[in-house]
């Protein structure tokens, strides 16, 4: 291997590890999903309790327990802090990188996974939530894993076909069946475009492989399913089909849904997308032997379940993200040859760099931002590079440009991008997503307050109080719980139980100001006592029954 290419994989992972591990353990837990993945891993540590994952108490089946499992090692290693919630997730992120390198280098060579490598880095979408805890970073790592293994399995390697279907089984008790259906969707119509199909499937051991699938993905969910009726129609029906096929998880979109995500979350990337399908395309309708099948279907496929799903969220086509890498860094190898860049990648490119630049410059000079001063030292520096991008843009469009200029380009606008974001990121933190604030305003006494989550669900509360905490009127499944009467005692359903509450110990109350106020205003009526307005941010106020300088 020639010097170059050492130093372009060194370069390569120490931006990986700054990327994905700095400030890793400063930033507060994100409401909701990330704290509601936190506290629940803290709450299985906390009891032991490593069957049954619970949240606020109460029994919560909604995920397969393998994210709080890893979660709780990190909670071993570093203590029950957002670092220890998310050492393991951003080494999740770094695994996936380091899969991605291997599949493009045994696939397409060495540069192209250089560059694929780098794209999945740099784009938005993994970049932030190889940083923000959630089930869907595991999911693809054990997914790429497992497809990662079948390629090693079809240059030779048998065996690793028996750690595929053991991944397989790592991605059922990370997410359930969808995980499955991703590594499918790229493996068999790859096979079929391929005409491997029957001599493949003979070689993916067609009886040990299930077996190890089982061993490794059903015993969590046979002991439970034994022992909690109504539980196996809760995941078929609740959390599986009507996920998929109506709209009662709210969390709907229009069909093209992902085509926008899939534009901003891959960006600056997407803007080449259309002169690489154009290329790519007649590479997949040849019918030599090549690798750029199990990648397109890798990525289609999901991608139009997804697009036709009632259910979405930004998060759900994370796993596609390093095919798409993949496919892109392959074109770009062959591309990086041309003297002259296409106009189909020169014209999206060049709309969206000066598309952007614009927007900045709009930013800084026509809406007067609050923070400015901040802010606008992020941003002019960010403009200036996106200028650069968007003038060898127009150079490529206009005369005869070299690829790896233009690549370089845009290589240079996607290291600046999370400078770009930053302050508005913690911004959005400070002022909209964190309940840390509120939390470290309520003081330590010799006798622990109650503090109460007034008609809201927020799971950092209790992860940083370390304790549990009273809900007031939230919504929760308490299906499957045997005692009923002891977890209501923390769930008051009605005014008159807070306001027993509130008038029998010491009580800090989280919620919307509308919320504490209409509270307030009916304390202040049966009592003659108002409350006591401590802290208000992110949206929320921090209240108490107690006077209080």
């Amino acid at each position: 291997m020639t010097r170059s290419r050492w130093i372009a994989r060194l370069l390569l992972t120490a931006l990986a590890f700054s990327l994905l591990f700095a400030r890793l353990g400063d930033r507060a837990l994100l409401e909701t999903s990330e704290a509601r993945y936190a506290e629940t891993a803290r709450e299985m540590y906390l009891t032991g309790d490593w069957m049954i994952p619970r949240f606020l108490g109460i029994k919560h089946f909604h995920k397969p327990p393998l994210t709080y499992w890893i979660t709780e090692c990190g909670y071993g290693l570093f203590g029950v802090t957002e670092l220890g919630a998310r050492f393991f997730l951003a080494s999740a992120g770094l695994a996936v990188l380091a899969l991605t390198f291997w599949l493009g280098r045994v696939c397409f060579g060495e540069r192209a996974a250089l560059l694929g490598t780098g794209i999945l880095l740099l784009t938005p979408l993994f970049g932030s939530f190889a940083r923000v805890l959630t089930t869907d970073l595991f999911l693809t790592l054990f997914t790429t894993a497992s497809i990662a293994a079948f390629v090693a399995g079809r240059r030779g390697h048998r065996p690793a076909f028996l750690l595929m279907w053991l991944l397989a089984g790592a991605s059922f008790m990370t997410k359930g069946p969808i995980g499955v259906i991703l590594i499918a969707a790229a493996v068999l119509p790859s096979l079929v475009h391929n005409g491997e199909l029957r001599k493949q499937l003979s070689q993916m051991y067609p009886l040990a492989g299930p077996a190890l699938f089982v061993v490794v993905a059903l015993p969590w969910y046979i002991a439970l399913v034994l022992e909690t009726p109504g539980l196996l129609d809760y995941w078929l029906l609740h959390q599986t089909i009507d996920r998929v096929a109506t709209t009662v998880h709210k969390r709907s979109g229009p069909v093209y849904y992902f085509l926008g995500v899939f534009l901003v979350g891959f960006f600056p990337w997407s803007l080449f997308v259309p002169g690489a399908v154009r290329e790519s395309w007649s590479r997949f309708r040849g019918r030599e032997q090549t690798w750029e099948p199990l990648f397109f279907w890798w990525f289609l496929l999901p991608f139009i379940l997804f697009s036709l799903s009632q259910s979405k969220l930004i998060t759900y086509i994370l796993p596609l993200m390093p095919p798409a890498a993949l496919l892109l860094g392959a074109w770009m190898d062959r591309c990086l040859e041309q003297p002259a860049v296409r106009r189909l990648t020169a014209v999206p490119v060049c709309a969206g760099a000066w598309t952007v630049s614009l927007a900045l410059a709009g930013l800084l000079w026509v809406k007067p931002l609050p923070e400015s001063e901040a802010i606008r030292s992020h941003l002019i520096p960010t403009l200036v590079v996106f200028l650069a991008w968007a003038i060898v843009a127009t150079r490529s469009l206009l005369a005869s440009v070299r690829f790896s200029a233009i690549v370089t380009a845009t290589v240079v606008a996607g290291l600046v991008f999370p400078v770009l974001i930053a302050p508005f990121a913690d911004r959005a933190e400070l002022h909209y997503k964190t309940m840390r604030p509120l939390v470290r305003a309520i003081p330590e006494l010799p006798e622990a307050p109650a503090v109460v989550l007034c008609r809201l669900t927020a799971a950092s509360v209790p992860f940083y109080l370390g304790r549990p905490v009273y809900t007031f009127q939230c919504p929760r499944d308490l299906q499957f719980e045997d005692n009923l009467p002891q977890i209501r005692e923390h769930h008051l359903e009605t005014l008159d139980e807070l306001l027993d509450l509130l008038t029998s110990r010491t009580v800090f109350l989280i919620g919307k100001p509308r919320e504490i106020e209409q509270v307030n205003s009916i304390q202040a009526g049966r009592t003659g006592h108002r409350l006591t307005m401590i802290l208000e941010a992110s949206r929320y106020m921090l209240a108490t029954n107690q006077f209080w300088d």
